[in-house]
């Protein structure tokens, strides 16, 4: 969600353009698990200081951090197909609007979006698969979901419990890199 209002406000000014592709690529080179590990002491501090806070499960332990990590992780590839996809129409055709008199808005819906509409999809199949991936990680900070079973069965080295952990997700990649797959065809198609 944070991707589309940046990438858009990024697309008309190359400074801001620069700085959140600059702090997207940052977030890349940190590990996950240091990076969930460094949101956590900011957010129990924000529970601390505003217990409501706690009652929607924000707090320095559980499903909050990873949920942010996880956001912050997918800023790149969302961001960056999202710039890439609305640069796909060609400058004339942009100025050829332009000079019929439709408005940004009216560029951004009739040209821009329908001839990038691949590349921005493509980017939104990689982050998704990106985000099954790195849930499992969630795991190893109380955030649950079938990490656990991964972490627990390389604690005991049983590789039926890392299987019955690692088995769904990669169904699950699969399953969502398949199904946007179809709808990237099927909107290309009708493009």
């Amino acid at each position: 969600a944070l991707a589309l209002p940046l990438g858009l406000a990024a697309l008309r000014r190359p400074r801001l353009e620069a700085a959140l592709l600059g702090v997207a690529n940052g977030v890349q080179v940190v590990p996950s698990i240091a990076l969930f590990g460094l949101l956590m002491p900011p957010l129990a501090a924000l529970a601390a200081a505003w217990p409501a806070l706690r009652a929607w499960g924000i707090g320095g332990i559980g499903p909050a951090p990873a949920v942010l990590g996880i956001a912050a992780y997918l800023l790149l590839p969302l961001s960056s197909q999202l710039l890439a996809g609305l640069r796909v129409a060609p400058p004339a055709l942009v100025e050829a609007a332009r000079g019929q008199g439709m408005k940004e808005r009216q560029i951004l819906w009739r040209l821009r979006l329908p001839l990038g509409l691949g590349v921005v999809l493509g980017g939104l199949r990689l982050a998704a698969v990106q985000a099954v991936g790195l849930a499992t990680l969630a795991a190893l900070i109380g955030g649950g979901g079938l990490g656990a079973l991964v972490f627990q069965g390389i604690g005991q080295l049983a590789t039926d419990l890392i299987l019955l952990g690692v088995l769904p997700v990669v169904a699950l990649s699969l399953a969502v890199d398949a199904a946007l797959a179809a709808l990237q065809s099927a909107l290309e198609a009708r493009a």
